[in-house]
């Protein structure tokens, strides 16, 4: 026969052993979205270096008048790591259209490039045949509408893809770092 001291050390058996398992499930969920969060910001980071790395190319094909660079603007990363970043449902519907909009943006802009390229080495660069002319101008002319709308603050598509990868616009950067310096010179001229 069953004395009830055994019930009670059976019962307080039951209790540990779900008491354990429940304390384990729970410690395993929050290692996961540790693991998950940390993946998430890993994959935000590099979408956010490689969009600042097409805007800088950007500024140097406009500042350097650039009209048939052979480098491209970077999408490997976009390509890679955009799908996992979706699929962990962590970002907002307006941070997957910013990003999606930005990336679209530099693959039209590769795709110009490409075809300027194409366009200069099938005609040897500048000919006099008009409708040649007028083809490589309306390139050129698309290209750096588009360069134009992603490579700035309050451009079309910076301000969008900073917001939602939480970078900091290059100028704002550059304005925090001078603020101290410019402090202590007036200071010292106080």
């Amino acid at each position: 026969m069953i004395s009830p001291s055994d019930w009670i050390a059976l019962a307080g058996m039951l209790v540990a052993t779900f008491l354990g398992a429940w304390l384990g499930l729970l410690t395993a969920r929050k290692q996961e979205e540790k693991r998950e969060a940390r993946l998430h910001a890993a994959l935000r980071g590099a979408l956010l270096a490689e969009a600042e790395t097409c805007i800088t190319r950007t500024n140097s094909y406009l500042a350097e008048n650039y009209i048939a660079a052979s480098i491209r603007l970077p999408v490997r990363v976009y390509e890679a790591a955009f799908g996992q970043l979706v699929a962990t449902g962590a970002m907002a519907p307006h941070d997957v259209k910013a990003i999606l909009d930005f990336y679209s943006q530099a693959q039209q802009v590769n795709g110009l490039l490409d075809q300027i390229q194409r366009h200069v080495q099938a005609h040897g660069g500048i000919t006099p045949d008009g409708n040649v002319m007028r083809e490589r101008n309306r390139l050129i002319t698309s290209l750096l509408a588009k360069l134009r709308e992603m490579n700035e603050p309050g451009t079309r598509f910076y301000d969008s893809i900073m917001k939602a990868l939480g970078g900091e616009p290059e100028q704002q950067r550059v304005r925090e770092a001078q603020a101290p310096a410019a402090a202590i010179v007036r200071s010292s001229n106080s």
